[in-house]
């Protein structure tokens, strides 16, 4: 067969095997920023404009509109595990009747009193479920619910001109290192760790890379079963392999640097601050001034450098040419709008095949009804009509992903 007809598109949950973190593991480490602000340091040679820069967590005590946006975006299903969280039938009312106001339902002069009450209960709830256990160290549940990247993206903007917003481009760039390290921590030894994220410390940074490099090698075992091996083992079927994770286990594991495109970084890339430039690990000067390469969980990922366009631009290039598409691993999160409208874009040429592979745990013959009618159901919500193109299959584990591909091989091969 012509090896242009199938390509895969992957996600978090195609590196569960690997140990490396979910979303929802990435969005809790991202927002508690524990010593990212000392690595931050460390790694740009404690330069003075991070002086001020603490290890304080991405929240307010004002960010009321977490929790707004949260009950907004979230789907049916999500929003009522949301709300029992929440707590109380008046908790709940709380909310809605906040929503009433946030689309002007309480206007006029004569509704002002009420206004104000809304407002302030909606405030008193952020913080008693938000605020307070996330300030004082702790990972509620709701945590996982939570719409928290709007609140920074607006600071995207400040990264035109560094030297002029110094406080809100070091607060951008502490966002990164922390989310950076959220995966760092599941690939480093506890020593090595405890050395990045040291106070006062220092980081020579090829000498970071090329160990980053060296346990990567280490992690990518060719020989251990996961989808990435099978992936491998029938490479030559594959067109190209687009994915949102940030390792190169994948890359490391299959050899074939072409086949691979990374839409949201790498791990061993960075981006300097003043030129916007990508620089591969052993490009870094201990002066240079970066923050890591990969695109952060948020309602925007600003493309603001030649490579990130080239890299988006090859995706849908090859995605493209496929006549099927595999989703692995990948949920469609509401954070993703643009990875969204690549897929709707696709599906609307017609002349793509979609095959979401939806992971159950424990899955059997009598629950694959369901759990299908349950991924329909979300793809529907995000694709509308479009999701009558996109075919369902209920993955349980590494081994019903190498019998899903064998098959959709041999589905191609006819086409």
């Amino acid at each position: 067969m012509a090896n242009n007809k199938i390509s895969i598109f992957l996600g978090a949950g195609a590196e569960s095997e690997y140990g490396m973190c979910n979303g929802n593991d990435f969005k809790r480490d991202t927002i508690l920023c524990e010593g990212a602000a000392d690595f931050l340091k460390n790694f740009n040679n404690n330069n003075e404009r991070f002086n001020k820069v603490t290890n304080s967590k991405f929240i307010r005590s004002d960010s009321t509109n977490i929790l707004y946006q949260s009950c907004k975006e979230l789907n049916d299903s999500d929003l009522n595990d949301f709300k029992s969280l929440i707590g109380s039938n008046e908790d709940r009312n709380t909310i809605e009747d906040y929503a009433k106001y946030r689309k002007g339902e309480f206007g006029g002069d004569e509704n002002k009193t009420k206004r104000n009450t809304i407002k302030e209960k909606f405030k008193i709830l952020y913080k008693e479920k938000v605020y307070n256990p996330i300030a004082a160290g702790k990972t509620p549940e709701i945590l996982k619910y939570l719409s928290f990247y709007s609140t920074i993206d607006s600071d995207f903007n400040y990264l035109r001109l560094p030297d002029i917003y110094v406080n809100e481009c070091n607060n951008v760039m502490k966002l990164y290192f922390s989310a950076y390290l959220s995966i760092l921590k599941n690939i480093v030894s506890k020593r090595c760790y405890k050395d990045i994220v040291k106070k006062g410390g220092t980081i020579n940074k090829k000498d970071f890379i090329e160990k980053y490099e060296e346990k990567i090698k280490e992690i990518a075992d060719p020989t251990k079963d996961s989808y990435y091996k099978t992936i491998k083992e029938n490479i030559n079927s594959i067109n190209c392999i687009v994915t949102t994770n940030y390792t190169t286990i994948l890359d490391s594991i299959i050899n074939d640097s072409e086949k691979c495109i990374h839409i949201h970084g790498e791990m061993n890339k960075f981006e300097d601050l003043y030129s916007k430039q990508i620089m591969n690990g052993e490009d870094l000067t201990e002066d240079s001034i970066v923050f890591p390469y990969i695109a952060i969980q948020s309602g925007v990922k600003p493309v603001i450098n030649e490579y990130q366009i080239e890299r988006y631009h090859k995706a849908f290039d090859e995605l493209k040419k496929s006549k099927i598409i595999i989703v692995l691993g990948y949920s469609f999160s509401s954070d993703d709008e643009h990875i969204i409208s690549f897929f709707k874009s696709l599906l609307k040429g017609g002349k793509h095949k979609i095959y979401y592979l939806y992971y159950v745990k424990d899955v059997n013959n009598e629950s694959d009804k369901i759990f299908t009618e349950e991924a329909t159901k979300k793809l529907t919500s995000i694709f509308a009509e479009l999701s009558e193109k996109i075919e369902v299959k209920i993955l349980s584990g590494h081994k019903s992903f190498k019998e899903h591909l064998i098959t959709i091989i041999e589905e191609a091969e006819v086409m």
